[in-house]
């Protein structure tokens, strides 16, 4: 799931996915560089394994969310647009779905509902602070180019 911070526009590089990709199995993945990090951001799919002229953006305006199976081919160009593109990804599985650290050594998990009785992944911190960020003067979304009214902190109830 990708939850849009700020509008997600072409002009400032949405997403774009690759209809019925999903339902093609596994695909092999290269590094694009292999000396970068172990990020999957660092992954891309061989030249011609599908036709890049069939992907669709997902245009979004803040405040909505893609959810989309992680098997569906995906991905965005740079933004090079002055227009920020912000979003929170959030991954879901099953309690007993098992994350490599060799692969993802920053990987944490935060159980949604019910009891982790498989303990397979470190959990991450709940948070200890009334908003996730308590400043917003030194954020970029403060001041907007349109005029509109910067981003506002977001309550975390426990």
């Amino acid at each position: 799931m990708w939850l849009a911070f700020t509008d997600t526009t072409i002009a400032n590089a949405a997403m774009r996915v690759v209809p019925g990709t999903h339902k093609a199995g596994l695909l092999v993945h290269r590094r694009h560089d292999p000396g970068a990090s172990a990020s999957v951001l660092n992954l891309e799919l061989e030249q011609g394994t599908f036709r890049e002229d069939s992907a669709v953006a997902l245009e979004l305006p803040a405040g909505c969310a893609s959810l989309h199976d992680d098997g569906i081919v995906h991905g965005s160009p740079a933004n090079t647009s002055d227009c920020p593109r912000i979003g929170l990804t959030m991954r879901y599985s099953a309690a007993c779905v098992t994350c490599d650290p060799a692969a993802n050594p920053h990987f944490k998990t935060y159980l949604c509902r019910g009891v982790d009785t498989y303990r397979h992944n470190r959990a991450g911190p709940l948070p200890t602070v009334r908003y996730a960020r308590t400043d917003f003067t030194t954020s970029p979304l403060a001041t907007r180019k349109d005029g509109g009214a910067g981003a506002r902190p977001v309550e975390i109830t426990a």
